[in-house]
């Protein structure tokens, strides 16, 4: 018989869906404030479900990977790799 591997997601991972879910939230329909980044980053809670070595360095590869960039006034995150904010969630107020 058989038997079939299942690939456990890493604590990052999962980090990284729980942040990619907010950013697809209709709260935030692809535009997350600096301020509440900074409380995913630093915030007790987000540690204790995730942790905060997966919540830095989630935060950390969404960067480096483009999908989380920061706007021309440094303000806001939106979610996309470059160009592809607008398509995904139409034009930024």
């Amino acid at each position: 018989m058989k038997t079939v591997e299942h690939n456990t997601p890493t604590p990052t991972q999962i980090a990284c869906n729980a942040i990619r879910d907010m950013f697809f939230h209709r709260h935030y329909n692809g535009l997350v404030p600096v301020k509440d980044m900074e409380v995913v980053k630093n915030g007790k809670q987000w540690h204790r479900i995730y942790g905060k070595k997966a919540i830095e360095q989630a935060i950390k590869e969404l960067d480096e990977e483009n999908y989380m960039n920061l706007d021309e006034k440094g303000e806001n995150w939106l979610w996309g790799l470059p160009d592809t904010h607008e398509s995904l969630f139409g034009k930024s107020s």
